[in-house]
């Protein structure tokens, strides 16, 4: 019978984007990595919503490895400001190890002309 798996993997030392962390899947993956000691950013398009998130998470985990920052994934002008200050700090000087992409922008359409 093959081994089942029981989600104990660390990533202690890893830094991890998490959009969408303020609510639903993207919080949940936000809080499971906390819990296996990542360095955990919040890419919140709602600061509001996601401070609350952010609360909850470090209450939760007791990690002072998470942060928050915000990010709109459907504005050019937030993703670059969000990739500017990743690169000015000092989390840059580590490696990116993971983006975890859930927010629901990824439904924007475009039309064509």
């Amino acid at each position: 019978m093959p081994a089942s798996y029981k989600g104990e993997e660390s990533i202690e030392g890893k830094t991890v984007i998490v959009t969408g962390a303020n609510t639903g899947i993207g919080k949940e993956t936000a809080l499971e990595l906390a819990k296996r000691g990542g360095r955990i950013i919040m890419g919140c398009r709602n600061i509001e919503k996601g401070q609350e998130a952010l609360k909850q998470i470090v209450e939760e985990t007791r990690s002072d490895q998470v942060c928050l920052k915000e990010l709109d994934l459907s504005s050019f002008d937030s993703i670059k400001k969000f990739a500017k200050e990743f690169n000015e700090s000092k989390l840059a000087a580590r490696s990116l190890y993971v983006i975890c992409r859930s927010s629901s922008d990824s439904c924007l359409s475009r039309k064509l002309v």
